[in-house]
């Protein structure tokens, strides 16, 4: 019992400092790196909330276009029920 204990503690702390290992660290006074990371953290925000932007767009065209219809089909079932009977 202590041995698998022991191995997943082991497993799961190896496993952290792999996924920490990626994130890159500049020194206090090191303004070219702090500029070149901030340069990539924005990017790649933009990206992410550009991708995001697209597919709302989207999805809210599908729901726009849906109630357009349903709507343009009740006003005309409405104005047929109104029309004069000669």
């Amino acid at each position: 019992m202590k041995t698998k204990l022991f191995i997943i503690i082991f497993l799961f702390s190896s496993l952290n400092t792999i996924v920490l290992a990626n994130e890159e660290k500049c020194s206090t006074f090191d303004i070219k790196c702090k500029a070149k990371k901030f340069a990539k953290d924005t990017a790649d925000f933009q990206k992410k909330g550009l991708d995001k932007s697209k597919k709302q767009i989207g999805e809210n065209t599908k729901k726009i276009l849906k109630a357009k219809d349903i709507v343009v089909d009740d006003v005309k079932d409405t104005v047929d029920g109104f029309k004069k009977k000669d």
